[in-house]
């Protein structure tokens, strides 16, 4: 058999090594895994690379207008008239330091709810129990001393009340404490007169009423009723300085009496206000206590029940808004600096340090270093995942795959353009190096790298199964003990592979039935 295979000429055994290949492959392609139809993926990391592909056509290169994206004061400029850059070279830059700023902020903010979200996961510690547990004592601490202070402010109303009645109008009135108390001095207002004989008999019996209750700072019904004989008492008082002021010294009503009189009603108003004022303060500590005690309590019963789904689903895109926030700020820091998508020679430079650029304006002009560029145009469903500066893997059908070139987007038209009735955008891009085998009118196939994540867990999308808003794959070496897990999926490769951001971990055996 060997001599036989010696006599073959190389062409034959050529071909009959190619066959042989092909019955191998094919063999092990339809044997399978000893799963009849089914097909098992084992889960590594991977870089998931997003590409855009698109065909082009090689034309000459024109100069680039540059400018900033935003307005503001320029400070620095790195360039100058005839100086040779390369690409990403930076040319001017914008004051920024308050976006710099909100740009650590937001970074900031980013490890905050990564932390907090961790800590969801983690549950909570023993030593955070104690300390809710210490925030309630706490709590019920304050509230008990808010009730002893306002059963003493309670206490303190009533002997500024009996002071005002007793102690000082009474010494206006011959019998101020009989059921038909009289003013003793004579007054020109028979009606304040009668206002005031009245309200001292009605005082009176207030506070005989009060004298037999005890202070409760628990009793609403009894706080309302102190409240309600403040205010009655306050209105005497205040007709009680009406008439103190309307008398006037002569015969048995000397001008030091009088002016004792004033004196003696302006301190018991200021003391029945001081004790309205004292209560309504007293009460709103207590009420502040309280609420305060509700919170620290719930707060301790949530700690000691754990995270629930909704809050690590809320923590989860807590996160990514964080995240999100920081890319947006990012975004926005990255439009203060001009930077050169292609290599090439300064041709213009405008870009005066202080003075203030507008949005859009053309300060500085390069001259590509290249002789040539690429025109493409670009689907409405692609546009989004290209953008300016990003490198591109270039063969011209000139040349085939064994020579490609490496380019970078340089241009994207604002402005959609009609093809056979479909949105498309142009874009250029800039051979990063000058080659003389590129020649004007050659095709051009492009593929663009568009996000990139380097080393995380990634699976073929074919294993992905889809239902109801969700995703899942099915676990397990074989079909009959498999088990179906839901996962979730960041980045779609192009080559079919999507990442994997939760539910699966590295080593993990995914089964396609």
């Amino acid at each position: 058999m060997i001599a036989l295979f010696k006599k073959l000429s190389r062409r034959t055994k050529w071909i009959s090594g190619v066959a042989l290949l092909f019955i191998i492959v094919g063999f092990f392609v339809f044997r399978g895994n000893g799963n009849g139809d089914a097909e098992t993926f084992v889960v590594t990391k991977r870089d998931v690379v997003q590409k855009v592909n698109v065909s082009g056509q090689v034309k000459s290169s024109s100069a680039v207008d540059l400018g900033f994206e935003v307005g503001g004061r320029i400070e620095a400029s790195y360039i100058k008239v005839g100086d040779r850059v390369g690409v990403g070279a930076r040319l001017a830059a914008l004051s920024a330091g308050d976006l710099i700023a909100q740009v650590r902020e937001a970074e900031a903010n980013v490890k905050s709810s990564e932390a907090k979200l961790s800590e969801l996961k983690r549950g909570t510690r023993v030593e955070d129990i104690a300390l809710y547990e210490s925030k309630v004592a706490s709590a019920k601490a304050l509230v008990a001393n808010a009730r002893v202070n306002l059963h003493n402010v309670l206490a303190d109303a009533y002997t500024k009340a009996d002071d005002a009645m007793s102690g000082r109008i009474d010494q206006l009135f011959s019998n101020p404490r009989s059921a038909n108390p009289k003013l003793a001095y004579v007054v020109g207002d028979s009606q304040l007169q009668t206002d005031i004989e009245s309200g001292r008999y009605a005082g009176g019996l207030i506070l005989a009423d009060w004298r037999t209750r005890t202070p409760d700072a628990n009793d609403s019904l009894f706080i309302q009723f102190v409240k309600n004989s403040l205010g009655m008492i306050s209105g005497v008082l205040g007709n009680t300085a009406r008439i103190v002021s309307s008398l006037s010294s002569g015969g048995t009503l000397s001008q030091a009496t009088l002016e004792g009189f004033k004196v003696d009603i302006v301190t018991a108003r200021t003391n029945v206000n001081a004790a309205i004022s004292n209560l309504s303060t007293a009460e709103e500590k207590l009420r502040s206590a309280e609420t305060a005690l509700v919170v620290s309590e719930r707060e301790l019963l949530v700690k000691k029940a754990g995270s629930t789904a909704e809050e690590l689903l809320s923590g989860e895109a807590e996160v990514e808004r964080a995240k999100a926030a920081t890319d947006n700020i990012r975004a926005q820091l990255a439009k203060t600096v001009i930077i050169a998508p292609i290599a090439g020679v300064v041709a213009r430079q405008d870009a005066d340090v202080g003075e203030f650029a507008s949005a859009g304006t053309s300060l500085i002009s390069l001259i590509s270093a290249s002789d040539f560029e690429i025109e493409a145009s670009i689907s409405e469903s692609d546009i989004s995942k290209v953008s300016l500066g990003q490198s591109a893997r270039v063969v011209l059908d000139a040349y085939g795959n064994e020579s490609p070139f490496e380019a970078r987007v340089v241009r994207i038209d604002p402005a959609e353009t009609i093809i056979d009735s479909v949105s498309t955008y142009k874009i250029e891009l800039q051979f990063a190096q000058k080659d003389d085998r590129i020649r004007s009118g050659m095709t051009a196939s492009i593929e663009i790298e568009s996000k990139r994540n380097s080393g995380v867990l990634a699976i073929p999308q074919r294993f992905v199964i889809s239902r109801d808003g969700k995703r899942f794959v099915k676990v397990g070496s074989k079909p009959e003990n498999a088990i179906e897990v839901e996962v979730s999926l960041g980045l779609r490769g192009s080559d079919s592979f999507s990442e994997v951001t939760s539910g699966l971990s590295e080593g993990d055996m995914i089964i396609s039935q």
